[in-house]
């Protein structure tokens, strides 16, 4: 069974890394050979602990995890008010359900918290399939490229 729990910085420096860990390393088998360098640097850049941490803290990004038990198997990021800024699972845990869980945690969290009605993506080409299955649209023509990063702006309404 799945468990979605939120990531505190201040309670939860250990699993804060260990949900950036996830983040790039899937990022790093799914996204980075189908990226330019400079793209690779961004997103490792972006994923660092001393980067993400006070933006935790501040309460413009929120954290959850995806636990199967004491294993942390999926992560999730919501810079608010609503636009999801990291979803990942582990290879190995694709196609049960853990990106769709993470993602209605973080529907609710916009729904019940604010008077957005809607949720964003800038999705990598990896996972625009990923992202229509749950709903969303292209918001965009086309993919996009910024800092070497690839992606489809897409949205949730």
């Amino acid at each position: 069974m799945i468990e979605i729990k939120r990531i505190e910085v201040d309670d939860c420096k250990k699993e804060l890394k260990e949900a950036l860990e996830l983040a790039w390393n899937v990022f790093s088998i799914f996204d980075a050979p189908e990226y330019p360098e400079e793209g690779v640097r961004e997103f490792q850049n972006y994923v660092q602990y001393d980067i993400i941490a006070p933006r935790v803290k501040r309460e413009e990004l929120a954290i959850w995890g995806a636990y199967e038990g004491k294993t942390l198997v999926g992560m999730s990021a919501l810079r608010r008010p609503s636009h999801i800024s990291l979803l990942f699972v582990a290879p190995k845990h694709h196609r049960r359900g853990i990106a769709r869980a993470l993602f209605e945690t973080m529907l609710h969290e916009v729904i019940t918290n604010s008077a957005v009605q809607y949720l964003s993506v800038k999705s990598s080409p990896y996972a625009v399939d990923v992202y229509r299955k749950l709903g969303f649209v292209a918001a965009a023509e086309g993919e996009q490229i910024k800092n070497g990063i690839r992606f489809t702006t897409m949205m949730y309404i």
